[in-house]
Formats: C-alpha cells, sequence, structure tokens
C-alpha cells in the first residue's frame, strides 16, 4: 500500500446484506445518530472506516453478529444535509480482520489487521478447471462413452 497508512483502530459500520469489496464504491445514506458522529470523527482524522457484514440481528457484543472480516473505506466524497445526515461515497482499500471490538464509542469500532489478496492467476485458474471438468464428469456420466469423450476433449482443451 504505497502511500496510504491504514489506522490500526478504526469506526465500523454494521450492514445487513451489504459487502464493500476492494477498490469498490458504496454510496451510503448516514442517518442514524452513532454512525453520523463516527463519520465526524473519521472526517476530523484520517477519513478511513470499514464495513462489516451483519450476520443476523444486531448484538451489543459485535463479534457474536458481524463476520470477521470486512473492508476498509475511504471517504472520497461527502455532503452534509441541513439536518445532520449524510450522503457519501466509501471507496474500498483493503480486506481486514476484525481483532478486538472496543466499547468506548457510542458506535462500533475495532482493532483491525490488513489481509493481504495474494492472486496467482495461474494456480487459481488451474484449480477452477479441474473443478469444472469434475462438474462436467458428473453431469455428463451417463452419455454414451463416445460423447462423454468429446466433451471431455472440449473442456480439456479450454
Amino acid at each position: 500500500m504505497a502511500g496510504l497508512e491504514l489506522p490500526e483502530r478504526c469506526g465500523v459500520m454494521l450492514l445487513p446484506d451489504c459487502t464493500l469489496f476492494p477498490h469498490g464504491g458504496l454510496p451510503l445514506h448516514i442517518f442514524e445518530p452513532r454512525y453520523r458522529r463516527m463519520l465526524e470523527e473519521a472526517m476530523e482524522g484520517s477519513c478511513f472506516f470499514a464495513v462489516a457484514r451483519l450476520l443476523g440481528d444486531e448484538s451489543p457484543r459485535p463479534a457474536d453478529c458481524c463476520a470477521p472480516v470486512g473492508t476498509i473505506g475511504l471517504v472520497r466524497a461527502s455532503r452534509e444535509k441541513d439536518d445532520g445526515t449524510s450522503h457519501l461515497l466509501l471507496h474500498g482499500v483493503m480486506r481486514v480482520r476484525f481483532l478486538r471490538w472496543h466499547t468506548d464509542e457510542p458506535y462500533p469500532s475495532a482493532s483491525i489487521e490488513p489481509l493481504v489478496s495474494h492472486f496467482q492467476p495461474q494456480q487459481q485458474a488451474q484449480a477452477a478447471m479441474r473443478t469444472l471438468r469434475g462438474a462436467v464428469e458428473d453431469a455428463i456420466s451417463s452419455l454414451p462413452p463416445l460423447v462423454k469423450e468429446g466433451i471431455l476433449g472440449l473442456v480439456d482443451r479450454a
């Protein structure tokens, strides 16, 4: 991460059915008082906060109701309205593991650990092709041998 220093601890927005991906954008409407405070503090500091996927109902202990991995994002644009709510665009920077949740803020916050993605296209492609070939073999198991050979030949050339 050249030139970008991630905080060791940040606010975390808990969202059901929502995932922020690295390099993705997430438009948000900030209206809850706790998240308005979180945004205010983020904008006064590093402009970072994380998004965690809520797994069911929210509980007082985020570790019990959130995915253990989320994404830290950088606020790219934020507009506060007259009523104190805000519209913003959060840019996903990197996946993070939530190491420890803190209770000293009115909003969820956590100590985080960056998770570096290791993209290995050659090995991942080979593994995907093995999985695909196995699925095709299962799907065509009842076909005549000559037809199976032809189909598997096509898969092997891909």
